[in-house]
């Protein structure tokens, strides 16, 4: 989990040279809310020393065990990003200086998961083509528009415009969630050997909207390490590509669709050296993408056509690959019936090295639209420079105004305009994401998911501190101060400012954060400080139990935690308390045996292994297991994974794990899919668990859990798991020996998977939203017997002062009448006006003689209730008292759930049953 807003990620393969201005032009952003992760493709030290000589906490360096291909590369890169927003840079470009700021700013005003842009290019001095060589080809336009994905996926299949036009992660900002939703769907991101293309597909196929700019974000640079140029240009330098095909480690021929192979089988000579044309190599990928996504889908089409045009008007580009090409098109127009006069094709001509152009390029109306500049004449000879350069030369904006949207984003927005902060109001304060990044940021980020875009995110304001809240599209923020236990007052006061600002209903903090006065709800993870003994003195405890006692509901993630609660707070009753528990979420599910090969690789794990998750001292008590470990005669067949536990293996550790490897890991999030999926077991010995939510991630994954029946843990893994006693080494060797049985072991993992079927996000989020709604009737006191009416406040004065009274007198005297809450619609009359009439009638009572006024029900008012709330309230009703004048229009309310209904007469000689 992290706090990064973007995740740059920059493949890298023997190119420290470039790649180091690259990572410069990352550093140099006006906007510090990022992670740039290095992923290299196995190259020579010197990479590893470039990128460790900016000795900067930003930059996260991988190195790849083996060398992979490109694609492969680019996957296990995403795998590391930990981002809300993902984009991969080459290490020959360059973010444009204000690149982060302009992206952030448009995601926040527009509410969209992918922001992409037509790149400006700069040729290095050592580029491959010479027309190019250190010129920056600026596009002066500075406007943006907001597409339908399916509507331009189409128009590239048409040939009608260029993949440099569709959302790919090479020039687009992508939301993470659309990375996972392609992963879940097709277990890889990228499926193809040409990753780029490949992703705008994919991307388009898979959103609806995207939004894209002609004012450029980022720079692509071309070298003399260019793979795209090579391609283009194979006889000024064909190194590069064929370092690529190399790394592809199969034969290129092997994944040209049949479509683009010509019947003649004398030319299949052609076909390695056709199919990296970078005409061919797109189309291949169309293909490619059709088939594995939408076979069946007539709007996606490849015409083989516009591929022999684009293929004869690119053939003088490079002369010495003019003939083979020809031969090639000649062939393929042949297979399909294209006559060959209707091909244009272009002389041969003899390549002179020409000066470069430079200076303004007119669009068809006669305007300078496009700026190429000879960065030669000003001193400049790299990328990073080059965008300093275009930063100085453009006018500075803070937002790239939008010149025209789609109608589908259009109808999007038009339901964003209506869609506002709706009565009950609930801020949520997301202080825990500015805290920490541990298993709750995990919990509430997918809650905060599973919220967005339903009925309830309309009555829900986030709070980010600081702008450390995950950005999640269909929910809505408001930014403010970040907090701080060293003015928790000043806090309180400025949260209840708020409050009052927005009129909130109800307050709930992801830790432990009051207002003054706001009701609020309490959400109880643990009771680990409380069972283990913390110095309570300590500010987060302090400002725990402070919450607690301000809160007026509560909710729990487990049903151990909500006894543990009850337990050390006594006037919390057990039953008050609504458990929700935690989910799992899709993406955990059995890794592949190459994404496990891959982590066991890039690790160094090379013997069968155990897993430990989520720390090793203390509570966790995962010295249980290494001392059963210790014990076992096959100890050193085997080695030993912890994660969450830091770097540095603890001295009491050490005692235990002689004989074994033991890795000590920070893994992403496919990371810890494979390595669940990987491990001979997950070994969970902790003495407490306020949940447990490894236990559930390693049964989805297929990992059997060997843990300990404490605490939370035998409500998350059931029947499914070996448990020992937290102190015994025999009961856990024994385990340990038993998970590798293969009875045993296949029985966990069935039991697991159908364990695990029991926890989702969206049940917790449906019960928390509810749980809040609730919270929000509270104010109602409502008790074990609930009834309402509905008086026609229209009518005459005296005669509703007389059914009033009667319907009250009922109330008063009625044998239940302790138990009871009288709910009366006010929502046709002011507030003011009704408390005065109510007041006046409760008074003439309590001033009989048969009415003392003990024990007397609880009279609430209600005055419009939202649907949402009215949907919590209706479940509790146990009926409704009729009166001769109704208001016909709010009873409606009610006798749409045949809610039973009694005349004043019957009503006060009933008895009710709780």
């Amino acid at each position: 989990m992290s706090n990064n807003f973007f995740s740059i990620i920059i493949p890298t393969r023997q190119r420290h040279d470039t790649l180091k201005h690259s990572i410069q032009s990352v550093l140099n952003q006006t906007k510090d809310n990022f992670e740039l992760i290095i992923m290299d493709n196995f190259s020579s030290p010197e990479t590893a020393e470039t990128v460790a000589l900016f000795n900067d906490p930003r930059i996260k360096y991988f190195r790849a065990p083996e060398r992979l291909s490109m694609s492969d590369n680019w996957e296990l890169g995403l795998s590391q990003a930990t981002g809300d927003y993902l984009f991969v840079l080459g290490d020959d470009d360059a973010l444009m200086p204000d690149g982060l700021e302009l992206a952030f700013n448009l995601i926040n005003e527009y509410n969209i998961h992918i922001v992409s842009w037509l790149r400006y290019a700069y040729g290095w001095p050592n580029a491959i083509a010479p027309w190019i060589r250190n010129r920056l080809h600026l596009n002066l336009v500075q406007v943006a528009e907001i597409w339908e994905s399916k509507e331009k996926l189409q128009q590239f299949y048409k040939g009608q415009i260029s993949h440099e036009n569709l959302p790919t992660i090479y020039n687009s900002f992508i939301h993470k969630s659309l990375i996972l939703k392609i992963k879940a769907a097709h277990n890889k991101y990228f499926q193809t050997s040409i990753p780029d293309v490949y992703s705008g597909i994919v991307n388009s196929y898979f959103s609806e909207v995207y939004l894209y700019s002609f004012r450029a974000l980022s720079v692509t640079g071309s070298s003399g390490h260019s793979t795209g140029a090579s391609s283009l240009c194979p006889s000024l330098n064909a190194k590069p590509i064929n370092d690529f095909l190399k790394d592809e480690k199969k034969d290129i021929t092997s994944e040209i669709h049949p479509s683009l192979v010509p019947s003649f089988s004398q030319l299949s000579s052609l076909i390695p050296e056709i199919a990296i044309k970078p005409e061919v190599a797109i189309a291949n990928v169309k293909l490619l993408a059709k088939e594995l996504l939408f076979s069946g889908d007539n709007n996606y089409e490849v015409n083989i056509n516009n591929v022999i045009v684009s293929l004869t008007s690119s053939l003088s580009v490079d002369p010495g690959s003019y003939d083979n090409t020809l031969k090639y098109i000649y062939a393929l127009a042949q297979k399909y019936n294209i006559p060959f006069s209707t091909l244009t094709i272009p002389a041969k001509l003899t390549r002179e090295e020409a000066e470069p152009y430079q200076g303004p390029i007119f669009n068809s109306n006669g305007l300078t639209n496009q700026l190429i500049i000879n960065c030669q004449q000003v001193g400049i000879d790299n990328v990073a420079q080059a965008v300093q350069l275009a930063q100085g030369i453009l006018p500075r904006i803070e937002n790239i105004k939008i010149n025209s949207v789609s109608q589908k984003f259009e109808q999007q927005q038009n339901r964003e305009r209506n869609f506002k902060i709706l009565n009950p109001l609930i801020l949520l304060d997301g202080v825990f994401f500015q805290l920490y990044n541990t298993g709750i940021a995990r919990v509430w980020r997918s809650v905060l998911e599973e919220w967005a875009g339903t009925d309830f995110s309309q009555h829900l304001l986030i709070l980010d501190r600081a702008g450390t809240a995950p950005k999640i599209p269909g929910l809505r923020y408001l930014t403010i101060e970040p907090y701080d236990y060293n003015n928790t007052d000043t806090d309180r006061e400025m949260l209840q400012q708020i409050c009052d600002e927005h009129g909130a209903d109800i307050f709930i903090s992801t830790y432990y954060t009051t207002p003054l006065s706001t009701p609020s709800v309490f959400m109880a993870y643990d009771m680990i400080p409380e069972v283990l003994g913390a110095d309570f003195n300590e500010p987060m405890w302090r400002e725990k139990h402070y919450a607690i006692r301000h809160a007026s509901a509560y909710i729990s993630i487990s049903e151990n935690t909500a006894r543990d609660l009850a337990k050390f707070f006594p006037d919390i009753e057990l039953k008050s308390i609504t458990v929700a528990h935690c989910g799992v979420k899709s993406f955990y599910t059995p890794a592949s045996s190459e994404e496990i090969n891959y982590f066991r690789i890039k690790y160094g794990i090379s013997k069968p292994y155990f897993l430990s998750v989520g720390g090793g001292g203390g509570y966790k008590n995962t010295i249980l297991f290494l001392k059963a470990l210790s014990t076992l005669c096959s100890r050193q067949g085997f080695e030993i994974v912890l994660t969450g536990s830091g770097f540095k293996l603890e001295a009491e550790f050490r005692t235990y794990t002689s004989g074994n490897v033991v890795h000590m890991l920070q893994l992403s999030d496919d990371e810890l899919k494979a390595a669940y999926s990987g491990a001979v077991a997950l070994v969970y010995p902790s003495k407490y668990e306020g949940f447990g939510l490894p236990v559930v991630e390693a049964m989805s994954c297929g990992c059997p859990v060997i843990t300990c029946p404490n605490a939370s843990i035998p409500e998350v893994a059931g029947e499914a798991a070996l448990y020992v006693n937290d102190e015994d080494v025999n009961a856990m060797a024994n385990a340990l020996c038993d998970v590798q049985k293969s009875d045993i072991r296949n029985l966990m993992i069935a039991a697991g998977f159908e364990q695990a079927q029991k926890f989702s996000w969206s049940t917790m989020g449906r019960t928390v939203s509810s749980a809040l709604i609730e919270a929000t009737l509270i104010p109602l006191n409502l008790k074990n017997i609930n009834l309402i009416l509905f008086p026609d406040w229209s009518q005459a004065e005296e005669s509703l002062g007389m059914e009033l009274e009667e319907a009250i007198r009922a109330a008063m005297t009625h044998p239940d009448r302790n138990r009871m809450t009288l709910l009366i619609d006010i929502s046709s009359i002011a507030e003011e006006e009704a408390i005065m009439i109510l007041s006046s009638v409760t008074m003439n009572l309590l001033m009989q003689e048969d009415l003392d006024g003990t024990d007397e029900p609880q009279i609430s008012l209600i005055k419009n209730l939202a649907e949402i709330q009215w949907q919590a309230l209706l479940p509790v009703l146990h009926s409704r008292i009729i009166l001769k004048n109704e208001n016909k229009q709010t009873a409606a309310k009610v006798e749409s759930v045949n809610l039973p209904a009694v005349q004043i007469e019957s009503f006060a000689s009933q008895r009710f049953k709780d």
